[in-house]
């Protein structure tokens, strides 16, 4: 199935042109994710989206931490922690929504690769609709799974490693490190499961398994 390439496949076969398809033209240009009016690479979007998560965690873990340590610093107080929730959510919003337009954008770059790949099958033009439509089925599918997977983790993890509810010494430092780690574990199932796999067989003396694009 299409959406079981991976992503140096899927990018070969969004650059490959066919003969017959003619001289690129400007709509061949790679894509930028539009986001607020703006149209930023998909680089830029990752990386500023990903040290705005990063910026978040570390905010958090030095808010309650480090942060009553510090002479000065007016932790208590109402204000404080009124600006200190805003900037959380400012930075929670901006990375959400950079991630959300990349997506978008991604998911649509899919649908065109379906279609292609159909359309070089010769399939009819219900066909291909029907391909896209399947594919992208599949693709809720699996987003709704990974969503269900992120709030069963955020449900049992926050009163387990995050609230003294439990164990005495649970705090929040403990429920991101918590949280951490199930989405390492989700990224290591989702993406290497089959060579993890197929290297497990190869301990045990069994055959690998060829892998199924």
């Amino acid at each position: 199935m299409m959406m079981n390439r991976n992503k140096s496949q899927l990018e070969r076969i969004h650059r490959y042109r066919d003969p017959d398809d003619g001289p690129p033209d400007e709509g061949d240009a790679p894509q930028r994710v539009p986001w607020f009016g703006l149209r930023l690479k998909t680089s830029t979007i990752f990386r500023v989206g990903f040290g705005m998560v990063g910026l978040m965690l570390a905010l958090i873990c030095a808010r309650f931490t480090v942060a009553d340590r510090i002479p000065g610093l007016p932790h208590d107080t109402l204000w404080f922690n009124i600006v200190f929730v805003a900037v959380v959510m400012l930075l929670s919003f901006t990375s959400f929504s950079m991630f959300r337009a990349a997506t978008n954008v991604f998911r649509q770059e899919i649908r065109e690769i379906d279609a292609r790949m159909a359309r070089r099958d010769d399939a009819t033009e219900e066909e291909v609709e029907e391909y896209v439509r399947q594919s992208d089925k599949q693709l809720n599918r699996r987003m709704f799974w990974r969503n269900v997977y992120f709030m069963a983790a955020l449900v049992i993890l926050y009163p387990t490693l995050g609230s003294t509810l439990i164990f005495p010494w649970g705090n929040i430092v403990y429920f991101i490190l918590g949280m951490l780690v199930a989405l390492g574990s989700a990224i290591v199932w989702w993406y290497y499961r089959e060579p993890l796999a197929n290297t497990l067989r190869g301990l045990l003396g069994r055959p690998q398994q060829p892998r199924d694009w």
